[in-house]
């Protein structure tokens, strides 16, 4: 099977969902990207370690840049600059809570999906700019890590 724009595959969640991806999903994440060049791709579902919730997510991501160039990471671009905080990448991450956070990059690491990694990232430090310790172990529900020194802080 050769990977182009009209390109769509099914795959199996680990809650026993079978979803079906387009070009825009399996071009942004590695994982999908290299079962086509190992050419192991087929008719049946490949099995993700995903469940079909997270899968949701990152299709309706992916969907935002269906129509844009493939994703050039930020750690590759000369400027480095982040994303404008109007970007819809940008924007699709504010209704999400930082408690799901940690889930979804653990998602995007696994699928390889450097789109979304970066996006997050980008999130999370415009979200911890001027915060204090205290305030970003709340954000990341990790206030029972902290000392009472940070804590206070």
């Amino acid at each position: 099977m050769e990977l182009n724009k009209e390109t769509k595959i099914f795959l199996k969640s680990n809650d026993n969902q079978i979803i079906e991806v387009g070009y825009e999903v399996i071009r942004d994440c590695e994982l999908l990207k290299s079962s086509f060049k190992f050419g192991i791709v087929s008719k049946e579902p490949m099995y993700v370690n995903v469940n079909a919730e997270s899968l949701n997510i990152v299709i309706q991501f992916s969907q935002l840049f269906k129509d844009h160039a493939d994703y050039e990471p930020i750690a590759n671009m000369d400027n480095g600059s982040p994303p404008d905080s109007d970007d819809p990448g940008m924007l699709f991450f504010q209704s999400y809570l930082a408690a799901s956070f940690e889930h979804l990059l653990k998602v995007a690491d696994y699928l390889q999906n450097q789109r979304i990694i970066d996006y997050m990232i980008h999130d999370i430090w415009q979200r911890a700019a001027h915060k204090s310790v205290s305030e970003m172990g709340i954000f990341f529900h990790s206030m029972d890590c902290l000392t009472d020194k940070e804590r206070a802080t």
